[in-house]
């Protein structure tokens, strides 16, 4: 039993790497004629969430990957001329995974028995969101999902990974793209 409690706690530990990415979009838009963004005001930040996350440090990781990943893309920064307003939101959920019956091709009185085991992990969510700056409607949103290591930190590795990914997804604008014809 010990044996496959550690196999299951390696295994959620090594998916702990992987990123799981999800993009929806307002189909109505050409997210790619809109060419200039800022953030949303830091008045509006989430400050209920939990500070271990929600921090200043992380505001700032966060902020410098979405601006690199923009800046590939051909988008530019604009306080004053911006056409999209970005924003993000970040959410941790505590997660189980419950196993019904062991592993093994042996007969015993455990192997006839009716046991479940339970591992416990923390799930990381990040979401990007893109509004139009005229309505503040949703134009178009990217998630990230990915089980917290064991320390249950949010790293500046895991968000730039978690940005990039994300950002495979996104439109390049149409002024780069001109640009490269």
């Amino acid at each position: 039993m010990k044996y496959t409690i550690l196999v299951l706690i390696a295994l959620f530990a090594s998916c702990s790497n992987n990123i799981i990415v999800h993009t929806d979009f307002d189909r109505s838009v050409e997210i790619h004629r809109l060419t200039n963004y800022s953030w949303l005001g830091n008045k509006n930040i989430e400050l209920r969430n939990n500070p271990l996350y929600i921090n200043e440090l992380t505001d700032k990781r966060i902020k410098d990957a979405v601006g690199r990943e923009l800046a590939e893309k051909g988008y530019v920064f604009s306080e004053q001329a911006a056409q999209v307003i970005v924003h993000y939101h970040i959410v941790i959920e505590d997660k189980a995974a419950v196993r019904t019956e062991p592993y093994g091709y042996f007969y015993t009185p455990y192997w006839m028995s009716n046991g479940a085991e339970t591992v416990r992990y923390q799930e990381g969510t990040l979401i990007v969101d893109f509004m139009d700056t005229r309505n503040c409607n949703l134009i178009w949103r990217g998630w990230a999902v990915s089980v917290l290591d064991e320390q249950k930190l949010i790293t500046e590795d895991l968000i730039n990974r978690a940005v990039s990914e994300i950002f495979r997804k996104f439109p390049t604008s149409a002024v780069k793209e001109a640009r490269e014809y």
